[in-house]
């Protein structure tokens, strides 16, 4: 009978101890992800994605070379620019003319990282003077 008593006990307790594991889980609250959500984030990756192939390229990064910015700290920069910055570059690079697509996307490349240099999120250009607040 004590043996009994004491199995039932441990059952007890290891029933507890389950019971309590059980009520700390944290429930999983998910949202509907819509279509066009979806869509976007696409959109926003394959346009980062062929961005980086253009900066890949020889005449992409000579003239960068030129402008005297860094291959890696524009891939860098491109990393994280925000989604709307990387839909308007790309609306930006598809409004050129065919011939003066890749000197032109290496000035626009040039422009965004003089701005985010101006604003003080990236250090690129020496020359530029940054303002501390």
């Amino acid at each position: 009978m004590n043996e009994k008593l004491r199995s039932m006990n441990l059952l007890s307790k290891i029933l507890l101890i389950s019971f309590l594991c059980v009520s700390f889980q944290q429930a999983a609250f998910a949202g509907m992800v819509s279509t066009p959500e979806l869509v976007d984030k696409q959109f926003v990756q394959d346009e980062k994605q062929r961005m980086l192939q253009l900066l890949s390229t020889e005449e992409v990064q000579s003239q960068l070379i030129a402008l005297g910015v860094d291959a890696d700290d524009a891939k860098q920069r491109l990393d994280n620019m925000s989604d709307a910055e990387v839909v308007a570059f790309a609306n930006k690079m598809d409004e050129m003319p065919a011939g003066s697509g890749i000197v032109g996307a290496a000035v626009l490349v040039f422009l965004v990282l003089l701005v985010t240099d101006l604003l003080g999120y990236t250090d690129v250009f020496p020359f530029v003077k940054k303002t501390i607040n």
